[in-house]
């Protein structure tokens, strides 16, 4: 554990000498879409950014805590959990409130269609929950601790690790326990990921050796591995055509799954894929755009169009914490702007705190809206932050399988 953090925190201080303000913020995950625009977007290094009439909010850590690494996952009607410490509900207007049913602190969550499903730590013991924005429901009382978690809408999957082992866990929706896989790699695990594509079920994982991130696909016959990166595996995501289409990103570079042939990015590269609600999307310079059978489509989301915060949804004794996070959000992405990008256009009726509670010379306004950032997260950082997340997650009680 220990080791872990060390090399976590020594790669990090790599990047920032190497790169200072060279790739976040950026939108790393969609939450909530709707008429060809994101309505809810989770942000890098901490935050979310919810859709208003002239572009997006930004919403404050401090909204839940300030747990900058707190899963979260989307429910219907374009609402979202956050499982901090305690369980929050992220309305579409960017407001946050505590679920009315508490159970402990969140280790890892997911979704399908009709609920949030996740791993809680609760009175010493892990639990594996059905949550909506209204209902927290304990499916199963787990027997180890899962650092990773999928549902669908047939059934849920857990994937907990240790060393070169992972174990597989498949359940019902209502937690009847179904076949369990055990299989080695060929490094110890750093953190590992599972993600559904179609009617399929895959296994990303970080190493702490080379290979160092491996895709993998699990099957009738078992585990069958599929590909190999140097630094960052993103996706897989299934295209609604026909025939069926799958794509991933190798190192950012987006390409089909069976037979690999590259997409048509536009020399961009991809930080993440995903699908919320049947719409396939890629992280690209900080930005969320469609996917597209032919490639990149439509932006989502653009870090540009972020505003501040609504100082007034938060208690007071907290928006003075969340002023500094904007401010230092808004003048990180400034460093980045090219030349003529101007980040001063300004939003005249941004609610701000009041000026007791403001940082000195932060002002009545912030006078910002935040410009698209030339940067991306590169490869380093993208394995420095996946082992601090594997790092934060551990100290949490969400690694691996360790039995007694």
């Amino acid at each position: 554990m220990l080791r872990l953090v060390v090399l976590a925190l020594a790669l990090l201080a790599l990047v920032a000498r190497a790169s200072a303000h060279g790739s976040l913020p950026a939108a790393t995950e969609l939450l909530a879409h709707s008429a060809g625009s994101a309505t809810l977007v989770r942000l890098a290094p901490g935050g979310l950014a919810y859709r208003v009439p002239d572009g997006f909010r930004f919403v404050c850590p401090e909204a839940w805590g300030g747990d900058v690494l707190a899963p979260a996952a989307a429910i219907p009607a374009g609402r979202a959990l956050i499982a901090s410490d305690a369980l929050f509900v992220v309305e579409q207007d960017g407001r946050v409130s505590p679920h009315p049913i508490q159970a402990g602190s969140g280790v890892v969550v997911t979704n399908n269609r009709d609920a949030a499903f996740g791993v809680f730590k609760h009175e010493g013991r892990y639990e594996l929950r059905r949550v909506t924005e209204g209902t927290n429901d304990l499916v199963r009382v787990l027997e180890q601790p899962f650092g990773a978690l999928v549902a669908s809408d047939r059934e849920v999957s857990l994937l907990r690790w240790l060393d070169s082992t992972l174990v597989l866990q498949r359940m019902s929706l209502t937690g009847e326990l179904r076949e369990s896989l055990t299989w080695t790699v060929p490094n110890a695990v750093a953190y590992a990921r599972l993600r559904t594509a179609g009617d399929s079920l895959y296994v990303l994982v970080w190493g702490r050796s080379a290979p160092w991130v491996t895709l993998g696909r699990v099957t009738a016959r078992g585990y069958e591995p599929m590909r190999e990166a140097s630094s960052d595996i993103a996706g897989p995501v299934a295209l609604a055509v026909d025939p069926p289409d799958t794509l991933v990103a190798l190192d950012g570079t987006i390409e089909r799954l069976e037979g690999g042939t590259s997409v048509d990015a536009h020399g961009n590269r991809a930080t993440c894929l995903g699908t919320n609600d049947a719409q396939p999307y890629a992280c690209v310079h900080g930005d969320l755009l469609r996917v597209d059978p032919g490639g990149l489509g439509a932006p989502l989301f653009e870090l540009s169009a972020l505003r501040e915060p609504d100082y007034q949804t938060l208690p007071a004794a907290l928006r003075m914490d969340c002023s500094t996070r904007w401010l230092d959000l808004r003048d990180h992405v400034a460093s980045l702007l090219s030349s003529g990008s101007a980040a001063d256009a300004g939003v005249a009726d941004a609610a701000t705190p009041d000026a007791a509670t403001l940082t000195p010379g932060a002002g009545r306004h912030s006078g910002c809206s935040l410009g698209a950032s030339s940067g991306r997260p590169g490869p380093l950082l993208l394995y420095a932050l996946m082992l601090f997340f594997a790092a934060a997650r551990s100290r949490r009680g969400g690694r691996g399988p360790r039995t007694s």
